[in-house]
């Protein structure tokens, strides 16, 4: 039996989602920034997290009709027939099906609880029933990371040829043909550390990429379902998130920086990168706020150039708060 249909939500505009949407896009496919997206099929993620929510919809009264479709889409890109994929393959997989999984529960068991706590509970959900599948078997870990460091070297490798395809036209025909060549070969040796990189930081960049595409999908079908199944995704202006996240920061930190701890300092990096990345979107979210969510050429200006500045903007926000001293004056 599903309940009685909610009161359609108010329109929201699609703007800024669309911008959103297409720098995901962006970071996921193009081979240089690519290259750190541990999920390359983001279409995937995607249609599977709209998916679930098109299934909680239904469970609120949406036509059946919604589910059907984007469960069939979801399914066929997700065990698409005639493809024979490699182990990460199936790996990217089964993290979208347990993290979709995961956030439609969550959705359904706490349909009042704001997007971000519910999508971090989800994240961090996943990690432990990952963590736990992968120790109760042995040997896993080490499977698991000759799977993660396989896929990053082969797909540097693509990247270095088509970095050195394209280097021979630019170098031939550039004015300054020996500096440019000089600045090629520097770009050149960074790509080449860029598989000890990513490997080392893979859980990071994929609890970013997993909540980044949760919000999307999450915000793509508010605007399409005239069923609400929980708040709307808040503006970018608004962003913040509980204080008390800021220990997680100051953990990495002292893991990082304390040799008593060196033989963790993997876990310390990775949630330094973690947490300084959510600072630095609630910095963006401060900074939006101030230009009233309108100079995107502004926020795309900092967001290339300046995420120190930005993300110690969102972290002096967690003491400060930047946006009720402005409301007070």
């Amino acid at each position: 039996m599903t309940a009685a249909p909610a009161p359609e939500p108010p329109k929201q505009r699609w703007r800024g989602l669309i911008f959103a949407l297409i720098g995901f896009i962006v970071v996921s496919i193009v081979p240089v920034l690519g290259f750190y997206a541990p999920v390359k099929a983001w279409h995937v993620m995607l249609t599977t997290i709209i998916a679930a929510c098109a299934v909680v919809g239904w469970i609120r009264g949406a036509p059946a009709m919604t589910a059907v479709v984007w469960l069939a889409a979801a399914l066929w890109l997700l065990f698409r027939p005639g493809v024979d994929g490699d182990a990460y393959y199936w790996l990217e997989r089964g993290w979208i099906l347990l993290v979709a999984g995961i956030f439609g529960l969550a959705a359904v068991l706490g349909p009042d609880r704001p997007f971000f706590g519910r999508a971090l509970l989800t994240v961090l959900a996943g990690f432990v029933i990952a963590l736990a599948v992968l120790g109760a078997r042995a040997g896993s870990f080490e499977r698991l990371q000759t799977i993660v460091s396989g896929e990053f070297v082969t797909r540097n490798q693509a990247t270095l040829e088509a970095f050195d395809a394209g280097a021979d036209e630019i170098v031939g025909a550039a004015s300054n043909s020996e500096g440019v060549a000089q600045n090629l070969e520097r770009t050149k040796e960074r790509l080449r550390i860029a598989p000890q990189i990513s490997g080392v930081l893979a859980p990071a960049l994929l609890a970013l990429q997993t909540l980044a595409a949760l919000a999307l999908g999450w915000a793509v079908f508010q605007r399409l379902s005239r069923v609400r199944i929980g708040p709307p995704l808040a503006p970018l202006r608004t962003f913040r998130f509980n204080d008390q996240l800021v220990w997680g920061l100051a953990v990495g930190l002292t893991i990082l920086l304390l040799p008593a701890f060196a033989e963790a300092q993997a876990v310390g990096l990775n949630l330094v990168v973690f947490f300084a990345m959510l600072y630095f979107v609630r910095g963006l979210g401060v900074l939006a706020w101030v230009t009233k969510g309108g100079v995107f050429v502004v926020l795309a200006v900092l967001f290339s150039l300046f995420p120190p500045a930005l993300g110690a903007l969102g972290l002096s926000d967690t003491w400060l708060d930047w946006r009720s001293r402005a409301k007070a004056a």
